[in-house]
């Protein structure tokens, strides 16, 4: 922070520029200073301010006597390049990427050849610099899953060192690259899981939590065991099986015969006489429907979201 440590019993009664006041501005920026930084007209509302508790006037946190000497930076401007911020001493900080970046990307640095990040734009995000590496804070628990509505990894990823955020493509890694998701990954989604280690495959697929339901409805896919995949979008192979019963019939005709005169017992014989075919069928046939196997597609209502990634370091 650059204080100025007075000795004991050093400048007695002293109260200036030498020590208490220039200290005290030095805290005052790293606890609450902003600084904006234009790296190329709003209306703005002020919330009301109580009055100074002590004497008169104003609170107003002082800005740092040197940039880096605050919590806030605030960059701005319009990148034509990419564009490398150095951090000059270790601590932690609140920045902004308020740039319109286009296809660049801000980038920052500790002084030397450590570990470079990229700030995602348009957000607060808390860094910290050891004085050798530069890293993020908060950015959520190692191996959790962040979906973002983007069709490649953001420029501001592939900027950082070592990356915060692998894309769940089944992509294999060194262990090197994120040492701590390797152990939690193992060799469960590819990988030996001694010297390389694998992500999962996010891609068209839905994600389930583990569990044993799956598991019981046989569907194929072990809802107990991580990293399980199964499932298909073709409807399952069935035959639908259709039975005709045919009990055959008889038609009935009228058939001519020799003509006989006279009658019997006062009746006139006929004629004709009434006769029946023989027994037949009809010879009716039912083929089968077999479907599935990819004949028809079976899947739920979906929406693509974008890209799946999984947190790395």
């Amino acid at each position: 922070m650059a204080l100025n440590i007075p000795a004991t019993g050093d400048l007695p009664g002293a109260w200036g520029t030498t020590a208490v006041n220039a200290n005290m501005q030095v805290l005052d920026g790293i606890i609450a200073g902003n600084q904006n930084i234009s790296l190329t007209g709003s209306s703005a509302t002020t919330l009301s301010i109580a009055t100074g508790v002590i004497g008169t006037g104003s609170i107003t946190p002082s800005a740092g006597p040197v940039q880096s000497a605050n919590r806030t930076i605030a960059f701005s401007g319009t990148l034509s390049s990419n564009c490398v911020v150095t951090m000059p001493r270790p601590g932690s900080w609140i920045v902004k990427n308020g740039c319109t970046v286009g296809a660049f990307y801000l980038q920052m640095r500790a002084t030397g050849t450590g570990n470079l990040i990229g700030i995602p734009p348009g957000e607060f995000v808390e860094v910290v610099c050891d004085g050798t590496n530069m890293d993020f804070v908060g950015l959520g628990r190692i191996g959790t899953y962040t979906d973002l509505a983007v069709s490649s990894v953001p420029a501001w990823i592939n900027a950082c060192t070592l990356p915060p955020y692998l894309l769940c493509d089944g992509s294999t890694y060194a262990v090197s690259i994120a040492p701590t998701l390797a152990v939690m990954l193992g060799s469960t989604f590819g990988g030996n899981g001694i010297t390389t280690f694998g992500v999962p495959n996010a891609g068209n697929k839905a994600r389930v939590a583990i569990g044993t339901d799956l598991t019981t409805l046989n569907c194929g896919i072990n809802g107990a065991q991580i990293g399980a995949t199964g499932g298909t979008t073709t409807l399952q192979a069935h035959t639908h099986n259709a039975v005709v019963t045919d009990p055959g019939h008889v038609h009935t005709y009228s058939k001519a015969g020799p003509t006989l005169t006279g009658s019997f017992s006062g009746n006139a014989f006929s004629g004709l006489s009434t006769e029946n075919t023989g027994t037949a069928s009809t010879g009716i046939t039912v083929a089968n429907s077999t479907t599935g196997s990819g004949s028809s597609g079976n899947v739920q209502p979906t929406f693509v979201h974008g890209l799946t990634f999984i947190r790395a370091a």
